[in-house]
């Protein structure tokens, strides 16, 4: 069950914070909107209406919708690469029409991640406020992996809890700042956890002890706490792009969730069985992950049926199809 993440391939002086110095092949000109509809004419996409297309290339910005017409390039049968020219047939309206449909599905995960987001939260501080008003303090109530000092001296608890620290330095809700000048600090768990990011809690959640995290991961309906903590990491893999407003549609996810044998979980079992794990990789993955978890938290939540819905409503007009984003020919 090993999880896939993603490594940077950034210059030692981007990493250090320093502006890139070296020297750059770009050479590709500024173009105005006009030139950019005629760039993109000469590759053989159909606009009819220039200045309907310019309004959308000032709004998007070319760069940014050059990623819905990528699968549109025609591949050199010889070596595969992308050449620059576009399959014929490609209109302006099919682009647009794929990007609006993406806009669409990161709203609605963005939506369904505040679900899941809140409940983890409760199940956190639920659990562990059992034990100690404070348990987030208390590194004999944490996993020993988690506290256990690195080679540096650092433990992984220290660094969450410093990320916390800086959190708490500024609170931005007025309960909190009622809460810390009427009682001080520390914090109770149920307080202390409305502060957290969800980057931060995903964090915490891999520094729970064995039996926190199995407990929390049967009230999702997951066979165990590994699982548990690789979904979630899956999820919030996808909610960062959604949130940053990255393209999810065809989009290979870095963070590919471990998942239970077939027949554990008949939903998922058409990804299971894909030898080459291309849905594995794909939105639809952690799309049904959150849509198992979220039936699990509200039954009479209609985030699946306007999930099953938007996925219908694919633009398939486009010649495209919802198998791109890895799901099965017909699904639901």
């Amino acid at each position: 069950m090993n999880l896939i993440t993603a490594r940077s391939s950034t210059s030692k002086d981007a990493r250090a914070g320093l502006p890139f110095l070296g020297s750059s092949s770009y050479g590709k000109p500024h173009l105005t909107f006009g030139q950019q509809v005629n760039h993109l004419r000469e590759k053989g996409m159909i606009i009819d209406d220039e200045a309907w297309a310019i309004s959308y290339l000032s709004q998007i910005g070319y760069y940014r919708l050059s990623a819905y017409w990528h699968p549109f390039k025609v591949r050199s049968p010889a070596d595969q690469v992308d050449g620059e020219k576009l399959k014929e047939g490609t209109r302006f309206e099919h682009i647009l029409a794929l990007y609006e449909y993406d806009r669409s599905l990161r709203q609605l995960i963005l939506e369904g991640v505040e679900i899941i987001e809140v409940s983890l939260r409760v199940e956190v501080s639920y659990r562990l406020g059992q034990k100690d008003r404070f348990a987030y303090n208390r590194p004999d109530l944490l996993s020993t992996r988690f506290c256990k000092p690195d080679v540096n001296g650092v433990s992984d608890f220290a660094r969450w809890h410093e990320t916390y620290q800086v959190k708490l330095s500024r609170p931005n809700e007025d309960f909190t700042k009622h809460i810390i000048e009427k009682y001080g600090q520390p914090l109770p768990i149920w307080a202390s956890v409305e502060l957290w990011e969800f980057n931060q809690l995903t964090f915490f959640l891999s520094g729970l002890r064995h039996d926190d995290a199995s407990a929390i991961a049967a009230r999702y309906g997951i066979p165990c706490h590994k699982m548990f903590l690789s979904w979630v990491k899956a999820i919030k893999g996808l909610r960062n792009h959604a949130a940053h407003h990255g393209r999810i549609w065809n989009r290979n996810m870095t963070a590919q969730p471990v998942l239970p044998d077939a027949g554990v979980i008949p939903d998922l079992d058409f990804i299971i069985r894909d030898e080459k794990r291309i849905r594995q990789a794909r939105a639809c993955c952690p799309l049904l992950l959150m849509d198992l978890m979220i039936r699990r938290i509200d039954s009479s939540s209609t985030w699946p049926s306007r999930l099953r819905a938007h996925v219908r409503g694919f633009p398939r007009e486009t010649g495209m199809s919802i198998e791109q984003m890895g799901f099965a020919p017909g699904w639901p």
